[in-house]
Parts: C-alpha cells; structure tokens; sequence
C-alpha cells in the first residue's frame, strides 16, 4: 500500500474495547482519547487491526464510530477479525472498515515496519 509523508507502515493492533487493564470504564473513555488524539495527529498508522473484543469498536452504537469513521476517511485502513464478529454474532453490524480473515491480519502485521498491540 502506498503510504504518503504522514502516513507511515505502521499497524496499531487493539486487542481489546478498552485501552491499558484495571478500571473499565475508564479503559473505554480512554480508547475514545486515543482514537481522537490519533484523527487529529499529524502522522497515521497504515491499519488499526480489531481483535477479541475490540471489534465491538467497529459495529453500530459503537462509543469510537465517529473517531474511527474519521480515520477510515483519512486512509487508515479499519479491520475487524471475522472470527471474532462471528463469535459476538455481529458480521451485519460492521459500520466502519473491513472484515478480514487470519491469513490477512497475518499479511499485514507481518509487512508492517511497526505493530503496536494495544
């Protein structure tokens, strides 16, 4: 994928709906901050990558679909792992990005000069 000056082959792999361990609520106001200071930053991830839980980030009602939507709109690209919408039943709910499989979550935190996992 073609990355311009600020947007680098950098992928942020969440693995969770929440950022960092211990008070929930205050893990998912942070995913929200997180989300929001990364829209408005200058310098971009190529992909965020949803897993586990963190795909309920990118289905309808979600509390980050306008930071992410923001984002998808920017050129970063939003996946969210099949196998997990299908564990929460939520395949047709997907507002924002892309369902992907293994082999390509796989492809793309393996060409990635930098994964963060979240």
């Amino acid at each position: 994928l073609p990355t311009s000056s600020k947007q680098k082959n950098i992928v942020i792999l969440l693995g969770s709906k929440s950022l960092g361990r211990g008070n929930l609520d205050l893990g998912v106001k942070l995913m929200k901050l997180f989300l929001k200071a990364l829209a408005h930053g200058a310098v971009k991830p190529r992909a965020i990558v949803l897993v586990n839980d963190a795909v309920e980030l990118s289905i309808d009602n979600s509390p980050v679909i306008c930071e992410l939507t923001v984002l998808s709109e920017q050129g970063v690209e939003v996946m969210s792992c099949l196998s997990s919408l299908d564990e929460i039943q939520a395949e047709e709910k997907i507002a924002v990005g892309s369902q992907v499989d293994m082999h390509k979550i796989c492809e793309v935190l393996l060409t990635a000069w930098k994964v963060i996992s979240l």
